[in-house]
């Protein structure tokens, strides 16, 4: 999810969360990544996760 839009993927549980940010064409840089509610590296595998979420990170001064 980003900005509260849902997207459905199929992805490979063996698959690495930084594949759902090459699929969804996203900034790494400017995201981060939950998983079952607990914030995750992009290199963690999906594994059984049934909800991820990407949130965008806001910078402001």
């Amino acid at each position: 999810m980003l900005d509260e839009e849902e997207k459905n993927l199929n992805l490979d549980r063996e698959e690495k969360i930084q594949k759902i940010i090459e699929k969804l064409e996203l900034d790494s840089e400017s995201i981060v990544v939950s998983k079952e509610g607990r914030f995750v590296p992009l290199d963690e595998k999906i594994g059984d996760s049934k909800k991820i979420e990407v949130h965008r990170i806001v910078e402001g001064g």
